[in-house]
């Protein structure tokens, strides 16, 4: 059976991401590579010690920074999967801009993205038991406030912001911040950056399906506005 996996904002070639090299002041989620080769090197390695040639990779968005189609395309290459599916990021411009020469790089490029997805329940045997597992989930670039189906259970992934919505330590003296960032850490969304991933898994690669799915069962179903379960729209 092959897997979905969910990852974002790899910023392959980005320098200013990278510890010892940066100018930026602030230091949070900044990663600790000898340089942007190496750390681009790193990622690709680790998505393909996870997803096989035949899984489903959904990058949410700022896969690559620079001007260079070719070394764009090499690092897609060395992708091993043959389904690499992309949802636009703020800084995905090179993709945009050559969009024709980018189509041949990925499987589907979206500026967003729904699926509706069955699966075998944890326990079951999904070659022999009927699948019962259904999940729709949301991909954007950017979180949500609220999603579609967000009252019935339905996921909502993004990234963009680089575990700093899921981080209770980065704000706390701000109270309204630390208020609204703890309840959404209790609901069935979370970025799936690869600096999430760090921060979760302790590696720089995808989120499965299944990690999400067992993160997601320990969080609650929250409504915040006029919907509730029997509600249709």
């Amino acid at each position: 059976m092959k897997k979905l996996w969910f990852t974002s904002d790899l910023h392959l070639n980005q320098k200013n991401i990278i510890k010892n090299i940066s100018p930026w002041e602030s230091r949070h989620s900044l990663r600790d590579f000898e340089d942007q080769n190496k750390m681009s090197r790193h990622i690709i390695d680790k998505i393909n010690e996870n997803v096989r040639v035949e899984d489903d990779l959904f990058i949410l968005g700022d896969v690559y920074f620079g001007k260079n189609i070719n070394l764009l395309q090499e690092y897609m290459e060395a992708i091993n999967t043959r389904n690499k599916h992309l949802i636009l990021g703020n800084h995905d411009w090179l993709i945009i801009k050559n969009f024709k020469e980018s189509r041949k790089l990925f499987k589907s490029i979206n500026n967003y993205l729904e699926l509706n997805f069955k699966f075998p329940i944890p326990g079951t045997d999904f070659d022999k038991d009927k699948w019962e597992g259904r999940a729709h989930i949301t991909l954007c670039h950017y979180a949500m406030r609220v999603w579609n189906r967000s009252h019935k259970g339905s996921w909502m992934l993004y990234g963009h912001s680089h575990s700093s919505l899921d981080d209770l330590n980065l704000r706390n003296n701000q109270e309204s911040e630390y208020k609204i960032n703890q309840y959404y850490t209790n609901t069935k969304t979370m970025d799936v950056g690869i600096d999430n991933a760090f921060k979760v898994l302790g590696e720089y690669r995808p989120f499965s399906f299944d990690e999400i799915y067992d993160i997601f069962e320990k969080r609650e179903n929250l409504v915040i506005d006029h919907h509730d379960k029997k509600t249709e729209d």
